[in-house]
């Protein structure tokens, strides 16, 4: 079987490899000069031979090549130019590619033109959209159909790949081999989410923008897989995931600074990424995990004015790309999740073990807050429920839900032992909580539904929750 050969500088080695992997992973033998030149040969001549031999040469260019005074991969590039100026011009057989923003060198390939004059592709723009370009030229019958759903799937098959990987990983707890695997995933993600803003977000809007949520979530999912991975291992040294949560806000561009289409993106990636976290350790019995993330501190709407994530509205589902900002569309787009996302199926069992699990994560949100408003009225910092306004936070959206589904949820928090930290956290006792409930839930949940959706509310399905516990 023929080779492809990738020609890089060794700053790039990380990224590299995992460009090798993906062309592995599609049945493509790659030729790296550290893995196949054997013990004892003549290396120069090694390389010359594989260049000369191979289907393909692919020069992986990028700014630590462009900054390198002398390199053995500008050696390379001249025997493979030579090779190019003997081949037929009607056949792609050079394919330069951009690992990041730089210049690709201005070297003569003969009849008056240069490698500039070569198509290029752009990883850093889109990994997985990139990746499936070259696939079309290296091996074209991988790839079929229309070029959106091929890159859909493309997409699927790189989250699902970088989640079994992971995972094994971790549960062999393979620390080093994890870092050394994770390491170009968020990157990779990153520059491809950039790029995304910059070329559809900054242009005009469609009136429907979740097709714009669903790409920038096929960008990250690769990411996203990384840290369920983690989660479901349990292990003490993989299953912290939080960090994942602080990078999606901070990924920053100077053009797209003060873009508020972009800052309602990261959230909203933002309300996914914490939703499917919080449904994976509720399915995993890790409800204390769950509440960690839940209680980061983030911004609040005013500087220096910080909040929990359950206390931050637009991470409860109040995103404006989703079905006009109303938290309703918002439940309803993260329910269906496992529906539209392929790349979800080996982390879930099923459609309704998703579901039961994203509503017993909600549930948990709401009870830790009712929890919060009975110590509040400890102190004496709050009326009686029946005396206010309700204000709460978490949606109760997981009402709209099947009564199987929320009756299933509800038993999944009460096999949990865990369970009794959505309060005693707080410093609330059960008691105190079974004191409270019965108005809580006439009171805080009718008032909330009334407000909210203008309507009276379905059977609240967990008002029995302590009495059947």
């Amino acid at each position: 079987m023929k080779h492809v050969f990738i020609s890089y500088v060794r700053e790039n080695k990380e990224r590299v490899d995992w460009f090798c992997k993906e062309l592995e992973s599609y049945g493509i033998k790659v030729w790296l000069d550290r893995n196949d030149i054997d013990p004892g040969t003549l290396w120069e001549e090694a390389i010359r031979k594989a260049i000369q031999e191979g289907a393909f040469f692919i020069a992986c260019f990028s700014k630590e090549y462009n900054d390198r005074a002398k390199t053995y991969m500008n050696k390379e590039l001249t025997l493979a130019i030579d090779e190019l100026c003997l081949r037929h011009t009607d056949q792609a057989w050079f394919i330069p590619v951009k690992l990041n923003e730089c210049e690709i060198p201005d070297r003569d390939i003969g009849a008056g033109k240069t490698l500039r004059s070569l198509q290029v592709v752009a990883l850093y723009e889109g990994w997985t959209k990139g990746v499936q370009r070259i696939l079309k030229v290296v091996q074209p019958e991988s790839l079929s159909g229309q070029e959106d759903s091929a890159s859909e799937e493309l997409g699927e098959q790189l989250s699902n790949r970088v989640y079994s990987e992971a995972f094994n990983l971790a549960r062999d707890d393979d620390f080093l081999g994890w870092r050394q695997f994770a390491k170009p995933i968020w990157p990779n993600a990153r520059e491809s989410l950039v790029q995304f803003g910059k070329e559809e977000l900054l242009s005009q809007l469609p009136e429907n923008t979740e097709p714009l949520v669903d790409q920038a979530v096929e960008i990250i999912s690769p990411y996203i897989s990384l840290a369920l991975a983690g989660v479901e291992s349990r292990s003490e040294r993989f299953k912290d995931q939080k960090s994942v949560f602080d990078d999606l806000l901070n990924v920053s561009d100077s053009k797209l600074s003060h873009d508020r289409t972009w800052k309602n993106l990261r959230y909203t990636l933002r309300y996914v990424y914490h939703s499917l976290h919080g449904a994976l350790c509720l399915d995993t019995g890790q409800i204390d995990l769950a509440l960690d993330l839940a209680r980061v501190k983030v911004d609040g709407p005013h500087a220096g004015n910080l909040q929990e994530v359950w206390e931050k509205i637009p991470l409860m589902g109040w995103s404006r790309l989703i079905g006009g900002g109303h938290c309703a569309e918002g439940w309803k787009y993260i329910a269906s999740a496992y529906e539209r996302w392929e790349w979800l199926s080996p982390i879930f069992a099923g459609d309704l073990e998703y579901r039961t699990s994203l509503v017993a994560y909600y549930l948990a949100l709401h009870i830790h807050e009712l929890a919060s408003l009975v110590a509040l009225l400890r102190e004496g910092k709050s009326r009686p429920p029946s005396d206010r306004e309700s204000n709460l936070f978490v949606p109760l959206t997981f009402l709209s839900e099947e009564r199987e589904i929320n009756e299933r949820a509800i038993l999944q928090l009460h096999r949990n032992p865990a369970v009794t930290e959505l309060w005693s956290s707080l410093d609330v006792t059960r008691a105190e909580m079974e004191d409270f409930w019965d108005s809580l839930i006439r009171d805080e949940c009718k008032k909330w539904v009334r407000g909210v959706y203008k309507w009276d509310p379905p059977e609240v399905h967990h008002k029995h929750f302590f009495e059947n516990f």
